[in-house]
């Protein structure tokens, strides 16, 4: 891949497999993130592009591999104050076409399988996959006030759960009382 690359270019609709290893193709452009709906279902506001790169080859082993990576900054929601959160995702692709899922199993721990049974690649499901999978499990403002404190935030504070919660009676005292109670002979 060049080291200048040209992202206005939009990222082809769909690649014939045989030619892109063989000629050792590269590709760079961007995609609306609105035409990668499972994303888009992800994000509070799905505006925005994605940048790619990706290269695609074969390995020594003569593997035929996808490589590059996809870039963007998306908006999803915090989990604590429930706002909008900008997330930069940057995600390095490192795939290998595969047939069948046996083929998958064999794979080396660095490559990831894109399973594709037909002779046809579809860059944006490539793109789209590896940024659902760059997605925080739980997005949260670095400086966010939560809605609920979280028990390091209470001990900070020198109170304990206990403390914090109205003391209710509990209801197996009338058993430890019983317990103590020595039946009358």
């Amino acid at each position: 891949m060049a080291d200048t690359l040209d992202f206005s270019t939009p990222v082809p609709q769909i690649l014939d497999a045989r030619k892109v290893f063989r000629q050792g193709l590269a590709i760079e452009g961007c995609i609306a993130i609105r035409e990668l709906k499972r994303l888009a279902d992800c994000l509070i506001d799905p505006a925005g592009d994605v940048s790619a790169a990706l290269s695609f080859g074969f390995d020594e082993q003569r593997r035929q591999v996808i490589s590059g990576e996809v870039t963007t900054n998306v908006n999803v929601q915090c989990q604590r104050c429930l706002e909008p959160v900008a997330v930069e995702l940057v995600e390095s692709v490192n795939l290998a076409l595969v047939r069948t899922e046996e083929m998958a199993k064999s794979l080396p721990a660095s490559l990831d399988p894109w399973i594709s049974e037909d002779e046809q690649i579809r860059p944006a499901d490539i793109i789209e996959e590896q940024l659902i999978l760059g997605l925080p499990i739980a997005a949260t403002h670095d400086d966010c006030e939560s809605a609920m404190p979280v028990a390091g935030d209470l001990e900070e504070t020198g109170e304990s759960g206990a403390e914090a919660q109205p003391s209710k009676p509990n209801p197996f005292a009338v058993l430890a009382s019983l317990k103590d109670k020595k039946p009358d002979s």
